[in-house]
């Protein structure tokens, strides 16, 4: 892709004024309590909007430092009072800095706004004219084939965590197979029937393949590591191995389910390679290359959604166990009506009860730009 240009209409780059799915209106609140992110999600824009290359650097810079801040911001909380309303306030807006600047920008702005309408928009545009010449074709096989085109090159072939899991979990059963492990599959599977009381039993015979994964003094353990690198650092974050035990069953229970999954993902590959061959075929460079860029952008931001959702399970109980404590000290001499409530509540919920000198921190505008070492 090096070499690839593309030039959308500015106003694609410009911050969003809309999001889908912005459940909390954070569009309405960062924007005034982090001014900053407006420039840096421009300049982010401007520089990778339209480089895939780049934008993966970028996601994974995020992502990084996401997971790097949310520690040193966890590590204060853990060695504080969580019965001093004051800092518990403080932790709250560290995350929502942390939020905004780290998961934000790569979660939301880029693939719920405007540039995400705009390579759609593209990929609607090309998926026509890749149909122009069927002229064999009624109108209604027309339309459909228009639609199958589309939907393939919006679908793609990136594969989420469910689908990298199930792929993994086939090379998971050739490994075991290949190293005469017949005995496993065959025990867990019996178990398996036996219902979920057996859970116990089937991690103790998988545990020896964990440990086999972590060492990586084998061959063995170095393939197996590299099937189950996600998990291992989802372990790793969770505090449980529960997620690799999850993977090992699911690849044993579901053998076939996951062939099948590599049958139609192998397919949708396939699919895609000739969809771009023909578009070699019968487009100029220059629309062979945007159609490029917004396949492989759309693709990313499927990516992203999906990598930076790793967060969520050691994140969100911590935040929502912070606010439960904000809202518990609150009660104390305030009568707080019950709602439902996310990470944002600070914003439209507790903020309306704080003291004064409280309430200024949380609605006061942060204008300094981000980085790990002022978070």
């Amino acid at each position: 892709m090096k070499g690839l240009s593309m030039k959308p209409d500015p106003q694609f780059l410009k911050f969003p004024a809309y999001l889908l799915n912005d459940l909390e209106g954070f569009l309405f609140i960062y924007p005034r309590k982090f001014p900053k992110v407006v420039s840096e999600y421009e300049r982010a824009a401007k520089k990778f909007g339209t480089d895939p290359i780049g934008f993966r650097k970028l996601g994974d810079l995020h992502r990084n430092e996401l997971f790097v801040g949310f520690a040193a911001i966890k590590k204060d909380l853990d060695a504080g009072n969580d019965d001093d309303l004051s800092f518990l306030i403080e932790i709250d807006q560290r995350f929502h800095r942390l939020n905004c600047f780290r998961f934000w920008i790569i979660n939301y702005l880029f693939p719920d706004g405007p540039l995400h309408e705009f390579f759609i928009e593209r990929i609607r545009y090309f998926s026509r004219r890749l149909t122009e010449e069927d002229e064999d074709l009624d109108v209604e096989d027309y339309e459909n084939k228009i639609s199958r085109i589309q939907r393939n090159l919006l679908q793609g072939v990136y594969a989420d965590l469910y689908l990298q899991n199930a792929l993994n979990g086939v090379k998971i059963m050739d490994l075991l197979r290949l190293t005469k492990r017949d005995w496993l599959i065959i025990t867990i599977n019996d178990l398996l029937r036996d219902g979920s009381k057996a859970n116990r039993k089937i991690f103790k015979l998988l545990d020896p393949l964990i440990e086999e994964a972590y060492r990586k003094r084998s061959r063995f353990g170095k393939e197996l590591a590299e099937c189950l690198h996600i998990m291992m650092e989802q372990a790793k974050l969770r505090g449980s191995r529960l997620p690799i035990y999850n993977v090992l069953i699911h690849s044993i229970e579901f053998e076939k389910e996951n062939k099948m999954l590599q049958i139609r993902h192998d397919g949708m590959t396939d699919e895609i390679e000739g969809l771009f061959k023909l578009a070699r075929e019968r487009f100029s460079k220059r629309e062979v290359n945007e159609l490029s860029i917004s396949y492989h952008m759309a693709q990313n931001f499927a990516r992203y959604k999906d990598v930076m959702g790793d967060i969520d399970d050691v994140l969100l109980p911590i935040w929502f166990g912070l606010l439960s404590k904000v809202e518990a000290l609150l009660k104390q001499d305030k009568e707080i009506p019950n709602s439902a409530v996310g990470v944002g509540g600070m914003f439209y919920k507790y903020g309306w009860y704080l003291p004064d000198e409280l309430k200024i921190k949380v609605f006061s505008p942060d204008p300094r730009p981000f980085s790990l070492e002022n978070l």
